[in-house]
């Protein structure tokens, strides 16, 4: 299936301008506000585990409850339109499913950050998120460090963020339209560079000739969809020098986590749908590393 057929099983033509897309999304609002969700409140903060080194790894130790969450409204119109779109695509999804898949990428990724496995953590995380690994692993490795990582508890799941995200680019050069949480992502440089070329003076229409190539562009590049996903882990975790005996009962926390897992809206041979599930942050690392401009449209 191409891009077109892509953007049509979401409701919308090639053709379509950003007021169109603001104009469905708006509709999907309120034909969700009949949908009833539960979920928990939370916000952010971060804290590094104590060493005598500072690390610039992305697994981040928190040790109260204090992540945020999108507004409920935003949560409720993400999984409604995924829910949309599956069905319409005759895909099962189970949320239950998912979260108990969650358990399991946790402790997959735990294990591969104690060994330093980065290139099995390649599979599991987005490509910036796996970079940051990359490097810290070579930097540890020269300074002849290990990392002690062990996970003893595991608990309360609970989503903390549901959307569909349209377009893509490098992290840094994002510049974020936000309408009821959905998201389209275009290119700050590019941005940049059509105001510098035109010298500041846009008329009307090149504005809005403008948002149409960059919102079109925007949805042809790529469609993803992400959770947000809140646990709670009892967790050890230290640099240590290679060889170093270490005793994790002195140094064991109970830590409050938040990662964002994505997966692109992919076909098949057969043009069946495919969710393919990565990590594409930690704790809001990426997030607070690549601060972004962002719209908000609700």
């Amino acid at each position: 299936m191409g891009n077109l057929e892509r953007i049509q099983i979401l409701g919308i033509r090639r053709t379509s301008s950003i007021e169109n897309v603001m104009a469905l999304l708006y509709k999907s609002f309120r034909d969700v506000k009949t949908q009833k969700f539960i979920f928990s409140n939370y916000c952010v903060t971060f804290s590094r585990p104590k060493t005598t080194t500072n690390k610039d790894l992305p697994w981040i130790q928190t040790f109260s409850d204090v992540f945020t969450k999108d507004p409920l409204h935003h949560r409720l119109v993400g999984m409604f339109l995924l829910r949309r779109v599956l069905k319409q695509a005759k895909v099962p999804f189970n949320l239950k499913d998912f979260t108990l898949g969650v358990k399991e990428a946790v402790k997959v990724v735990s294990d591969c950050v104690q060994s330093k496995d980065q290139e099995k953590l390649q599979s599991l995380l987005g490509a910036a998120l796996h970079r940051q690994y990359k490097s810290t692993f070579i930097e540890l490795k020269s300074e002849k460090k290990d990392i002690y990582l062990k996970l003893s508890a595991f608990k309360g799941i609970q989503i903390a963020g549901a959307r569909f995200i349209f377009g893509h680019t490098e992290p840094g050069d994002e510049y974020i339209l936000n309408a009821f949480g959905q998201k389209i992502v275009l290119s700050k440089n590019e941005m940049d560079d059509f105001e510098e070329e035109k010298s500041g003076n846009i008329s009307m229409m090149e504005g809005l000739s403008f948002g149409k190539k960059f919102g079109e562009g925007a949805f042809l590049k790529r469609i993803r969809f992400q959770f947000d996903v809140k646990f709670q882990t009892r967790e050890c975790y230290e640099l240590v020098n290679e060889g170093e005996e270490f005793n994790e009962e002195d140094h064991i926390a109970v830590v409050y986590h938040k990662w964002k897992f994505e997966t692109p809206i992919l076909y098949s041979e057969d043009d069946s749908q495919v969710l393919d599930w990565t990590i594409v942050d930690m704790d809001d690392y990426l997030k607070n590393k690549y601060k972004t401009e962002v719209i908000e449209e609700d």
